[in-house]
């Protein structure tokens, strides 16, 4: 502020133009902080929808009618000769 003032500019012009510098930086830091939360926000995003992501492993693709007989209602794997079922207690 006194070099403002050495050169010539009176005390409550150096006073603003301090405050103005101030408030600028202060935009500046704001700005800086608004983008690297979004970025953070994102990140957290990508990582929670990621984080599921794989964990359900789909079923084996069935040769034939396995599918079909697979999806009735009175399916058993005994009555048939598959692969063990996980939804039902095979004791093979």
């Amino acid at each position: 502020m006194w070099w403002l003032v050495g050169k010539g500019l009176p005390i409550p012009g150096a006073k603003a133009i301090l405050w103005i510098i101030k408030l600028a930086a202060l935009g500046v830091l704001l700005y800086v902080a608004f983008w690297l939360a979004l970025l953070l926000l994102l990140v957290a995003a990508a990582a929670w929808l990621a984080r599921g992501a794989d964990q359900v492993e789909p079923e084996e693709w069935a040769i034939g009618d396995q599918a079909d007989h697979k999806k009735s209602v009175f399916y058993d794997p005994i009555n048939y000769n598959d692969d063990p079922d996980p939804r039902f207690d095979d004791d093979r």
